[in-house]
């Protein structure tokens, strides 16, 4: 991601990310499309490319974003369970996505 998107509003930030997620979501990287994202955020497709460089580098971006949302996530519902994790990595995974 360019810079420019570190600068932007958090309310718009998170426009285009949900715009990306149900883009990417809903059609996969092949058939998804910058005009089809570009809609969803409700932005021109010049405001869009002040912010990104391609769509391999906003899907990149995105599949991170999601990933950290989703870690972070589970971190916080196994601490709230006051859990230690199982140390059989397959029981851990189990377990992991039971909270999830």
């Amino acid at each position: 991601m360019k810079s420019t998107f570190d600068n932007l509003s958090e309310k718009k930030k998170q426009r285009i990310i949900n715009a990306c997620v149900e883009e990417f979501g809903e059609h996969g990287y092949d058939s998804s499309s910058m005009d089809g994202i570009i809609k969803r955020a409700g932005i021109s497709k010049g405001g869009l490319y002040e912010y990104v460089s391609s769509k391999e580098e906003l899907f990149v971006f995105i599949v991170d974003y999601t990933y950290s949302r989703l870690y972070d996530y589970l971190k916080m519902r196994v601490e709230a369970e006051m859990q230690t994790l199982p140390d059989d990595l397959l029981d851990r995974l189990k377990h992991v996505s039971e909270l999830a």
